[in-house]
């Protein structure tokens, strides 16, 4: 029995359905930069995995839209006789739908994965914008992974500083200042930083996948399937209501009617307008809560000058050992491979107290494939380091009181005078960016 394609059991299903077309976005509900698998629709549908992109499938044609990070890695993953690649900035959606479809041509979308910022950027475009009611991932993604399930822990105010109580309640100020009844949580971060919890969804992100909405009295509805509460004390789930994350659209419906909603345009998903917009009033405005978690209390800037130093001392071990061992491999004629450094980093980080995982995968590269945006080295990438090119390593961590992110080059034995050049001119700029002082 002959399987079809991705792409032509798309557009099997846009056939079956009187769609001329629809949108995938590289996007999960929460704009996260990184997707669980579950949400990897782009990936399956082109073999793209970069963290940015999106794709336009119509009947007669297929366009690809990443930046200009992922110009090279889309052309390797993507079969070019499918999908035509585009530039996500230069020549964005938006542009090319203007330019190119006629009026009145059908674009499903997923209301969940659009935010309204991009719904009204597209809807001043000839074609005629249609929400989906459900996704056609759900059923011809046949193998598709389990939704993510993460446990979720507490954020004690130990490391916090500050109570969830009393962050609701400075949220809360913010609204009735707006005369607004709710506010719309919707990102994860803000969500993590609100109820002091901490996700596992997805591997080096720890902030839970879930929704919220915030009453002007600073109650909580918090949106979250009950599987992830295992392990949170019953105090801290007895100070939210506690809802299925798949009654959030619904739950904000029903609430709206004759009331102020509070919702950021830029993040939200664009089905909030649509379930609110009806029976009440949007107030759009940036989530409050994103200025004031980028406000650090005392306990949070120790915390991170803490997990600074552990992961510091992680990397002094690191270096040491590794410019111990890339001459004595090299010599030896088994020199030390990309993905053999970044498994001994990881040692050298699991040996600091607080350490919980990578906050975000390694990018261990070595020669041209630094070059390579966003690289993570595999089986068949992997090569060795040694004397004749650089090394770049650009890895971080996640640990119980902060996050650490840090890129180091090396260089080993002879480097080209070009080499040189570029290296410093690269790091004059940066040096020139950090000291700029802005009138």
């Amino acid at each position: 029995m002959h399987t079809p394609s991705p792409l032509s059991a798309l557009r099997q299903w846009l056939e079956a359905h009187r769609l001329d077309g629809t949108i995938v976005p590289r996007a999960d509900a929460w704009q996260s930069e990184y997707c669980a698998p579950y949400d990897e629709k782009l990936a399956w549908l082109t073999g793209f995995d970069g963290s940015a992109g999106l794709a336009l499938v119509l009947k007669d044609k297929a366009l690809l839209f990443v930046d200009g990070r992922y110009q090279v890695q889309a052309r390797v993953q993507v079969n070019m006789d499918d999908f035509a690649i585009h530039h996500l900035h230069n020549e964005p959606l938006a542009q090319w739908l203007e330019q190119n479809v006629e009026p009145g041509t059908r674009i499903g979308f997923d209301p969940m994965l659009m935010t309204n910022a991009e719904f009204t950027q597209l809807s001043a475009t000839p074609c005629e914008l249609v929400p989906l009611a459900a996704s056609p991932f759900d059923t011809l993604w046949s193998d598709r992974p389990a939704a993510p399930a993460g446990l979720i822990r507490e954020m004690p105010v130990e490391i916090s500083g500050e109570s969830s109580a009393d962050k609701r309640q400075r949220v809360a100020a913010v609204l009735a200042a707006n005369n607004a009844d709710y506010l719309a949580v919707t990102l994860p971060d803000n969500i993590a930083w609100l109820l002091n919890v901490r996700g596992s969804d997805i591997p080096t992100s720890p902030v839970p996948l879930s929704f919220a909405l915030l009453s002007s009295e600073g109650a909580v509805e918090w949106f979250v399937n009950e599987g992830k509460l295992g392990e949170l004390p019953d105090a801290v789930r007895r100070a939210f209501t506690i809802f299925p994350q798949a009654a959030f659209i619904e739950r904000c419906r029903a609430i709206s009617q004759g009331k102020r909603v509070m919702v950021d345009n830029d993040s939200a998903p664009v089905a909030l307008r649509f379930a609110i917009e009806p029976h009440g009033e949007i107030v759009w405005r940036t989530d409050p809560v994103t200025l004031m978690k980028a406000t650090k209390n005392p306990v949070e800037l120790a915390g991170y000058r803490e997990c600074h130093h552990q992961d510091g001392a992680a990397w002094v071990n690191f270096l040491a050992w590794l410019s111990l061992e890339v001459p004595l491999r090299a010599a030896a004629g088994q020199p030390l491979t990309e993905l053999e450094i970044q498994a001994k980093q990881l040692a050298f980080r699991e040996q600091q107290p607080g350490f919980i995982e990578q906050s975000f995968a390694t990018i261990s590269a070595s020669a041209s494939n630094a070059a390579m945006c966003h690289y993570h080295s595999s089986e068949a990438s992997n090569r060795p380091v040694g004397h004749d090119h650089f090394y770049l390593n650009d890895s971080g961590g996640q640990y119980r009181n902060g996050t650490t992110d840090a890129t180091r080059t090396l260089a080993w034995g002879k480097v080209e005078p070009q080499q040189r050049l570029h290296y410093t001119a690269v790091l004059r700029g940066f040096l020139s960016l950090l000291s700029l002082i802005h009138i």
